[in-house]
């Protein structure tokens, strides 16, 4: 590819979170009107995916970018920008790198697994409502207080009657009442919370203190898509 360097650079910058446009530009030090030249192409050869929230418009400016595979979004995280360290074998430093991120880095891959696994589940109607499987997946605003949303499915009515809001948790001491509340305060600030039937959840490695209905570990909801179970959300209505 001609101007490999910047190729390069926007997957680093997409890999460690500067996943907009502007962020990109920011980070490699380039002018934001000439990014998407270069993110188009490497969406033609299929290194990176372009999102939009769930319920947006297809047009939208509203987009991020995100590395499809895996191994390639944590070599360009943890790999390119530290080859001098380990060339010189730098161990301690790395090891103190691997430390302080891994977690945030697992953070964003385990969010994706949740929302393929929560996919799976609607295409063989195991969640509490048929979702639109095109509105399954994460939502963040532009406007006012930024809020983001790990995981929503929606129903197929321009204006849904029904609505799943999933917190994802990346720990196995997970307090669940305090993430539910988090969760509920976010629809509230929402449009969301104007969706007659809403159901919710947090889905977390393991939970400190004994479960609740919503409170899902990430085995149990492999399981349930592996083995065709239904899962048990909290309904809003129901607090």
């Amino acid at each position: 590819l001609p101007n490999n360097s910047i190729y390069m650079d926007i997957l680093y910058a997409i890999a460690t979170g500067n996943n907009k446009i502007s962020e990109i530009a920011a980070l490699i030090n380039k002018d934001a009107r000439n990014i998407p030249v270069f993110t188009s192409r490497l969406e033609q050869l299929g290194l990176i995916s372009k999102i939009i929230p769930v319920s947006g418009k297809s047009k939208t400016k509203n987009t991020k970018y995100l590395i499809d595979d895996f191994f390639f979004n944590f070599w360009f995280q943890f790999k390119y920008p530290n080859n001098t360290a380990i060339e010189e074998e730098d161990f301690d430093y790395l090891r103190q790198l691997l430390h302080d991120n891994l977690d945030s880095y697992m953070g964003k891959i385990f969010e994706t697994i949740v929302i393929q696994l929560i996919l799976k589940l609607n295409a063989n109607g195991l969640l509490v409502f048929k979702a639109d499987p095109k509105k399954i997946g994460n939502w963040w605003n532009t406007k006012g207080i930024a809020i983001e949303l790990d995981c929503i499915a929606l129903d197929r009515f321009k204006i849904p009657n029904k609505g799943l809001f999933v917190e994802v948790k990346w720990n196995r001491k997970t307090n669940y009442i305090q993430e539910i509340k988090k969760l509920i305060t976010k629809i509230e600030d929402t449009d969301f919370i104007n969706i007659s039937d809403k159901w919710l959840g947090v889905v977390a490695r393991g939970f400190a203190s004994p479960q609740s209905k919503g409170a899902i570990q990430i085995m149990d909801l492999v399981n349930a898509a592996m083995k065709l179970k239904k899962i048990e959300f909290l309904r809003y209505n129901d607090l």
